[in-house]
């Protein structure tokens, strides 16, 4: 395959992606430093809340009650959400 058939072939399917409804790489932005940094603190806060509620009596209390398995006490929903 020639160099100018690869061009060729490549400009149609960049064309194609650009015909796709919803896909602009004009328009997209990614997230600004701040954002990432509070994504990954949140993350960090989740895990560290998940991990704590696993040996909490009172995690284990709600969860019996309200038959969900994901369920939390009050202080550590207050931290998985950030309130603390």
């Amino acid at each position: 395959m020639s160099q100018r058939q690869k061009k060729k072939l490549v400009n149609e399917g960049v064309a194609r992606l650009k015909a796709k409804p919803g896909w602009d790489p004009a328009a997209f932005k990614g997230k600004t430093p701040t954002e990432q940094l509070r994504d990954l603190h949140q993350a960090q806060r989740t895990l560290e809340t998940a991990a704590e509620a696993e040996t909490c009596d009172a995690c284990t209390a709600a969860r019996a009650a309200t038959d969900d398995p994901t369920a939390l006490c009050d202080a550590h929903l207050e931290a998985a959400l950030g309130f603390r």
